[in-house]
């Protein structure tokens, strides 16, 4: 099983029932991906001992990495786990009949993407602390893959904690809108959203994707194996100028209370965008083409 693999604030909007089953499809355009990833390498734990935290999780996978290059950064070792799965090295050496597909998040937008390829899925709502620290606020992509990991996490062990058995794949997300390096979340109140959407107005900005994946197998014996990558997928949008009176509209409506950036693409808003470069679903809230297309082998053995 290809583990260490090929496979903010968040667009959740309404929230959907835990473990609700989902398929079929749905008619939300896509275009042409573009972005950078990141890769760990797989570890391994014995029975239900896990780190109580997300981020100790993932803090740990990096300083094995780090021991394993000699001291160089947890970048340098996630390379090597991915050259090593190429090459056909997996020292775990799993691989299940089926897959269960967890979706870690409430976004109807997300439910309809992943829906969409015909794949079915649970929803487990995450329910993370989205608050970033100082350093991540400085850069945008880190902050997105940071806060999916957490997402995807945070779900895993409750799954673990739950008991559950067999193979399963958990994917998390977070959506962020950033302006001239300048993170955008949710806005606190109405005044919040006209002042981010008077900022956005004529000009362009960037809407990333962090999505991490999580492997998790685990057999009757209890022994768990454990995996995830990361990657993130980046677009440009360019808003057209937006008079008072339409931002004054929109911010009525009260959508932009729960958006990122204080819009949705595939809402109304679509009306705000003079042109979008790079994925279209990367905007809505995940790039599913790429996920799919890395993850085929994963996807293929849930259908």
């Amino acid at each position: 099983m290809h583990v260490g693999y090929d496979v903010r604030n968040a667009h959740e909007g309404d929230r959907m029932s835990e473990n609700q089953e989902v398929t079929g499809d749905s008619t939300i355009g896509q275009e042409r991906t573009v972005g950078q990833e990141r890769t760990t390498g797989r570890r391994r734990t014995t029975g239900r001992e896990r780190m109580s935290e997300c981020d100790r999780m993932v803090e740990r996978s990096c300083a094995a990495d780090r021991d394993r290059t000699g001291g160089r950064d947890c970048e340098a070792g996630h390379q090597d786990a991915e050259r090593d799965l190429e090459g056909g090295q997996d020292p775990e050496g799993f691989m299940p009949d089926s897959v269960r597909i967890v979706l870690a998040s409430g976004s109807p937008r997300r439910r309809d993407l992943l829906a969409r390829e015909g794949i079915p899925f649970t929803i487990r709502v995450s329910d993370v602390d989205e608050t970033l620290e100082p350093d991540l606020l400085a850069h945008p992509e880190e902050a997105a893959k940071k806060l999916a990991e957490r997402k995807a996490g945070v779900v895993v062990q409750e799954l673990l904690d739950e008991g559950a058995q067999g193979t399963i794949a958990v994917i998390g997300a977070d959506t962020i809108v950033v302006h001239d390096g300048v993170i955008f979340g949710k806005p606190e109140n109405p005044s919040d959203a006209r002042r981010m959407l008077s900022t956005l107005s004529g000009d362009t900005h960037e809407v990333i994707t962090g999505v991490s994946v999580w492997l998790v197998n685990v057999p009757e014996d209890g022994n768990v194996s454990l995996g995830f990558r990361t990657l993130a997928e980046t677009s440009r949008v360019r808003f057209k100028k937006l008079a008072p009176g339409l931002i004054e509209s929109y911010v009525a409506t009260g959508e932009p209370m729960d958006k990122a950036g204080a819009y949705g693409i595939q809402s109304v808003a679509d009306v705000f965008v003079d042109e979008v470069s790079g994925d279209f679903d990367t905007v809505v809230g995940l790039p599913v083409k790429r996920i799919v297309a890395e993850f085929s082998e994963i996807f293929g053995l849930a259908r």
